[in-house]
């Protein structure tokens, strides 16, 4: 049976790792070591042997962890004490807590180094979790004991108001104001605790992210860009082909084992899709008690981190950019994939232009569709069945990606509700204004491709992104699309009510000429072919622009020169026929 070592032993390697002697692999090397032979007799030795500490840190490291801290006063004057070369990490944090709760009689020794080998257990396994709610979880401690021992530690417990994370840090680091390393809002002192669990944040204010140097399928984690609701992204290297990749961790929140199980089934189905237009999942797994997911690496920004930043983007570019999106999507749609998240912030501009759909974290195959009573997707973009909890399938992701249209070529989205449920009745029952109502910039062909997307039937929008590619190049060569104008564009007829084209000068249907007007004409009165304006068949000129009309139907423009329509032109002079006589 494998030795295991002693309670001073892990206290140093502990206290080792934390101040940067040593890397977690070597300390899992010496243990390993440690427990497959039966000499040397600590694991302090077996650092030397391997020439990881030379004697001089390995007495330090002793000193610090026999260190008696009888009271406040053993607490240095800035508030937290260092491993020796050390950053003040948590793992030396940790020990200095438990020890600090021994000297105070709150807790045994038996209870403390309980509780430091199941954070080391816990750690080794990918669960970050702090010593102080171990202790509060087994009984060892009360809350107000885990706020009093801070208190003696010269710490403050932070908390932010967006994404409720909780900070443990220094007074002199709280003090500055520091914000959340996960959202970026300002943090705001806990005046009473609820639980025990806060990560810990060094005197800097950064956050210690136990995950930076973990190696998944093959890839480092070298530092975290980015972080949502399901889960963080880090950029990682691949060792074997010195590759970046971006690594994409679940939210440990996220701890129904069927929603894993399903999440991991799906991103296996999305690797199949290799896309131009769409960012390649390499893999999929679980490791140190996280569920990953693997990618390509994509150097550039997102749409939404353009928007945010204030930078226009003109409607040439935002047909660009959505066709593009729609090539991609429309592959996935093929491939029975439906993406079900597409807004700004999941689609990819790279530094040499191009764009990429990401983040399928919320796909589904549209064959494995089933009715659940969670209701998974970004509010602002959601279509009325996915509120609903209907199946979805491409035409939803059209409709997500015309809101994005919407906000891309008038700087606002169509719905700005203050709540979810506000914004659910927006989207299920509200018609948003048109673009070209919005942003008069906006052609009257790209709104009505746009209104057409954000249908709110399914069977009112476009239903494959083939058909929407075909609009949107329509518009590129200066035609117009074949979606509907928008209702407020279309000219009413005044005698049948018929609803025609915004460029049609008669009604398709009674063949009477159009007014911009809703008046209802007069017997001798039209609408000027010219400006639209009414004009009176007692007069030969429009009022409004001088036009001309013909003398003989008084309706139409005249050719210019002369007096009369091209259908009602004066026949050319005859001269009567002579006979010449010859002499």
């Amino acid at each position: 049976m494998p030795r295991e070592p002693g309670k001073e032993d892990v206290l140093i390697g502990r206290l080792a790792l934390s101040g940067g002697k040593i890397t977690r692999d070597r300390l899992d090397e010496c243990i390993h070591v440690f427990e497959a032979s039966e000499a040397p007799d600590t694991l302090g030795e077996v650092f030397l042997q391997r020439g990881y500490l030379t004697v001089e840190e390995l007495r330090t490291l002793k000193d610090l962890a026999s260190r008696d801290l009888s009271g406040p006063q053993a607490i240095s004057q800035s508030g937290t004490q260092t491993a020796p070369g050390g950053d003040g990490s948590a793992f030396a944090e940790a020990a200095l807590f438990g020890r600090l709760a021994l000297s105070q009689n709150l807790i045994s020794p038996e209870q403390l180094f309980e509780c430091l080998d199941e954070q080391l257990r816990m750690e080794k396994d990918g669960r970050s979790v702090q010593i102080g709610e171990l202790m509060v979880g087994h009984g060892y401690l009360k809350l107000d004991d885990v706020a009093r021992l801070l208190r003696l530690q010269k710490k403050s417990v932070l908390q932010c108001p967006n994404c409720e994370a909780l900070f443990t840090m220094t007074e002199e680091a709280a003090a500055a104001a520091p914000a959340c390393q996960h959202c970026g809002a300002p943090l705001s002192p806990v005046i009473r605790l609820v639980t025990a669990a806060a990560a810990t944040t060094a005197a800097t204010g950064q956050v210690q992210d136990a995950l930076i140097g973990r190696i998944f399928s093959g890839c480092q984690i070298l530092e975290r860009v980015g972080r949502g609701g399901m889960g963080t992204v880090y950029k990682g290297r691949h060792l074997a082909l010195n590759k970046l990749m971006a690594i994409k961790i679940l939210a440990i929140s996220i701890n129904d084992p069927e929603m894993i199980e399903r999440f991991v089934r799906e991103a296996r189905a999305c690797a199949r899709l290799e896309h131009p237009n769409i960012i390649q999942v390499h893999n999929v797994g679980r490791k140190f008690g996280h569920t990953f997911i693997l990618m390509q690496y994509i150097d550039g920004h997102t749409l939404g981190q353009i928007l945010d930043a204030g930078k226009k983007v003109s409607v040439g570019q935002a047909i660009k950019i959505v066709r593009e999106v729609a090539r991609g999507l429309g592959y996935a749609h093929r491939q029975g994939i439906v993406h079900r998240d597409v807004k700004p912030d999941n689609v990819f501009i790279t530094s040499e232009g191009e764009v990429k759909v990401g983040d399928f974290g919320l796909a589904l195959e549209t064959k494995s569709w089933h009715k659940t009573d969670t209701i998974q997707g970004t509010p602002f973009y959601m279509p009325p069945e996915q509120w609903r909890g209907e199946p979805q399938d491409g035409r939803s992701d059209i409709y997500a990606l015309g809101i994005t249209f919407y906000a891309l070529v008038t700087g606002q989205k169509p719905f700005e509700g203050e709540s979810a449920m506000l914004l659910m009745e927006q989207h299920m029952h509200d018609r948003p204004r048109p673009p070209a109502a919005v942003n008069p910039d906006v052609p009257r062909g790209v709104s009505a491709v746009i209104m057409k997307m954000i249908s709110k039937k399914p069977a009112d929008r476009y239903q494959d992104c083939e058909h929407l590619l075909q609009d949107l190049e329509r518009i590129a060569q200066g035609r117009e699309p074949e979606a509907p104008p928008d209702v407020s564009d279309l000219r009413v007829c005044s005698f049948c009510q018929n609803q025609n084209r915004p460029d049609a000068r008669k009604c398709a249907v009674c063949g009477e000429y159009l007014a911009t007007t809703r008046t209802l004409l007069m017997e001798d009165e039209f609408p000027c072919p010219a400006c639209g304006e009414i004009a009176s068949r007692t007069r030969r000129s429009c009022d409004g622009c001088g036009q001309l009309f013909c003398k003989t139907c008084r309706l139409v423009a005249a050719v210019k020169g002369t007096d009369y329509c091209a259908e009602h032109q004066a026949p050319p002079p005859q001269f009567a026929h002579r006979r010449v006589r010859r002499p």
